[in-house]
């Protein structure tokens, strides 16, 4: 009997970024198939890679003439969160920081696969129409087929994704809006971040009725994930 390859997480990280040859690539793709622990590890560095983009996408430099000072009202478990963020940034191998992510990994690893009734917090971050229908089908019928289990879905959108929940501007407005009337455990949420920099643009953005947007997507992520939802990327859409 062969022996399945050990891959490294750096290398799985490179794989992740597109870093690596074409024969090691298809290696690790038919790994996979074979490996259900290998695809979640993959699917656990990618999620945490997107978590770090998410988190620090709109990070600013404080201005020299300011003190730095906490904010007002910052709460405990964001701050806690944050903290393990800037301390794996700073203390990674690797120059770009993120490289290893030990705690926030093991923080997604550990998510429960999920279950009835499971709790899917879908995370949108770029302007594709195709691949936001195929989100919306994906989770039509997965609350179809778990109606009564108390299973719930967010979309939560942030960055190029919100034109996708612009009020007069979305392809699939009347969908969600449909989506929405049908099913009382089913709501998206839009970056409070992105709507306040298309504001400081110029651009006074609406949003489709009953859209949510009282904080930022990465708040509102991470509380969920804390929570025990299980965040899942766009682009990692699972089967029902």
């Amino acid at each position: 009997m062969n022996a399945r390859p050990i891959f490294s997480d750096d290398l799985l990280h490179a794989y992740i970024d597109g870093e690596v040859d074409a024969l090691t690539g298809q290696q690790i793709q038919d790994a996979m198939k074979q490996d259900a622990a290998l695809r979640n590890r993959v699917h656990a560095l990618s999620n945490t890679k997107e978590m770090m983009r998410l988190a620090f996408s709109s990070a600013k430099p404080p201005r020299a003439s300011k003190p730095l000072t906490a904010p007002n009202r910052v709460r405990p478990m964001y701050g806690l969160v944050a903290s393990l963020l800037v301390l794996t940034l700073c203390f990674g191998v690797g120059v770009l920081g993120y490289r290893t992510a030990p705690l926030l990994e093991q923080v997604l690893a550990s998510q429960p696969a999920p279950s009835a009734p499971a709790r899917l917090v879908v995370h949108v971050g770029e302007s594709d129409p195709e691949r936001f229908a195929a989100t919306l089908a994906y989770t039509e019928r997965y609350l179809r087929e778990q109606a009564g289990s108390g299973a719930m879905v967010e979309v939560v959108a942030n960055a190029g994704g919100l034109d996708l929940l612009l009020q007069g501007g979305s392809p699939h407005e009347a969908r969600i809006l449909e989506m929405m009337d049908r099913y009382e455990n089913l709501h998206f949420v839009a970056c409070m971040n992105t709507l306040r920099k298309l504001q400081r643009q110029g651009a006074t953005p609406a949003l489709i009725r009953d859209v949510q947007a009282d904080r930022t997507a990465v708040d509102h992520i991470v509380e969920r994930v804390l929570q025990g939802w299980t965040y899942v990327k766009v682009d990692q859409l699972p089967e029902v």
